[in-house]
């Protein structure tokens, strides 16, 4: 929420004059049921532009996975060092 009280794209910073969307960073698809699917980490504001980026690409979501700490919160060590990440 910005000064004025209008909702922003957490990726651009556009303000809510455009619809936002929450995305999953990580999809739900990749995985489902997990008990931090749903965490406010793994979640994001964005305007629709900036939700087509993120599924366009997964690459795309690679620095805020790092600045939130995702990896840490969705996968052990075990699963990160066997899956070559």
């Amino acid at each position: 929420i910005d000064e004025e009280g209008y909702f922003t794209c957490e990726h651009c910073g556009i303000s809510s004059s455009t619809p936002l969307e929450i995305h999953h960073i990580f999809y739900r698809s990749e995985i489902p049921n997990h008990k931090h699917l749903n965490n406010p980490l793994n979640l994001i504001m964005c305007c629709r532009a900036c939700h087509e980026f993120f599924h366009y690409s997964k690459d795309n979501r690679k620095r805020i996975v790092e600045e939130r700490g995702l990896n840490e919160l969705f996968f052990d060590r075990f699963d990160r060092y066997s899956k070559g990440e």
